[in-house]
């Protein structure tokens, strides 16, 4: 038997649209987990202790504005990348 053909995740989804940014789990307080690679500035969270997922919005990047696609403050990957070459950090 195939580790892929396993019975499927006993996780539960929540439905709503993302309206805020929601960093912590809505079942437990604690914090969540990225699960999914962000688009539109909305990243799939889930709650390892509940197993639930929920959407959440994203904090803008201080520096462009853009959504920086975490849960969290903080600079895009973009941004990052050139404060790290602007200061010569490899």
């Amino acid at each position: 038997m195939s580790i892929l053909r396993g019975p499927r995740p006993m996780w539960k989804r929540k439905q709503e649209i993302a309206t805020e940014i929601i960093p912590d789990c809505p079942t437990c307080g604690k914090r969540g987990q990225v699960v999914c690679i962000p688009k539109y500035g909305i990243v799939t969270m889930m709650c390892i202790d509940c197993l639930i997922e929920w959407s959440s919005l994203t904090h803008d990047c201080p520096v462009c504005g853009e959504p920086n696609n975490y849960a969290v403050p903080g600079t895009c990957v973009a941004c990052y990348k050139k404060k790290k070459k602007k200061h010569g950090v490899a």
